[in-house]
């Protein structure tokens, strides 16, 4: 889970698989083939940090961004497979919070933080958060439906994601389906397909030893 926001930075989240290798069992990343994806053999023309072994440094790229919207699908490029030296920046799938229903939840079952006498909006929808997922999704493995901070779009709050699951999670036997996809947007109550957005941690290209 993302530490609360402080009043100059925003926090990073811990991503769940991001140093894990894809599973021995899994399909190939060639031919693996979900709605969130490009289609085998589609390629993209991609800008840093998303091209192959790129690893710029925070300053270099936040400018551009800032003005980038979210992948509508994962360019197959930043599918991670143990057949290259290197594995791609942390995607999540999801969309931004909605704080103000989350927020509401935390007052509904007074799970505020309260930080100084004040209650902090976003530090109580972190709390909140676990209990919110166990009541509307108890049969979605704990992995999933996170609270994660992205790179893209303004440097404050709105950076907040619900992540359904991350391109590290792609292989794994029990991915959240299509129908656990829109059981999470329903409850949520944003309009529109979740997307693909960078990550606030690991946006850059590393060697799996790392």
């Amino acid at each position: 889970m993302p530490k609360a926001q402080s009043s100059n930075s925003l926090p990073v989240a811990k991503t769940r698989s991001s140093h894990s290798l894809p599973t021995p069992k899994a399909r190939s990343s060639r031919h693996l083939v979900l709605p969130s994806l490009d289609l085998p053999g589609a390629k993209r023309e991609l800008q840093s940090p998303f091209t192959y072994k790129a690893r710029p440094k925070r300053s270099e790229i936040t400018s551009y961004l800032k003005n980038l919207e979210p992948f509508d699908t994962l360019p197959r490029l930043l599918i991670p497979t143990s057949s290259v030296p290197y594995r791609p920046p942390t995607m999540c799938y999801g969309w931004r919070a909605p704080r103000a229903t989350l927020f509401q939840f935390a007052r509904d079952h007074k799970l505020l933080d309260r930080s100084g006498g004040k209650v902090s909006e976003i530090s109580s929808i972190i709390r909140s958060f676990p209990a919110f997922k166990e009541e509307h999704w108890p049969s979605i493995h704990k992995d999933f439906v996170q609270l994660e901070w992205t790179m893209l779009g303004p440097r404050d709050d709105t950076r907040l994601l619900v992540a359904v699951y991350t391109n590290f999670d792609l292989k794994r036997e029990d991915l959240p389906d299509e129908d656990d996809v829109e059981s999470v947007r329903a409850a949520l109550g944003v309009e529109g397909p979740p997307r693909w957005h960078l990550a606030g941690d690991y946006w850059g290209w590393r060697h799996w030893s790392e």
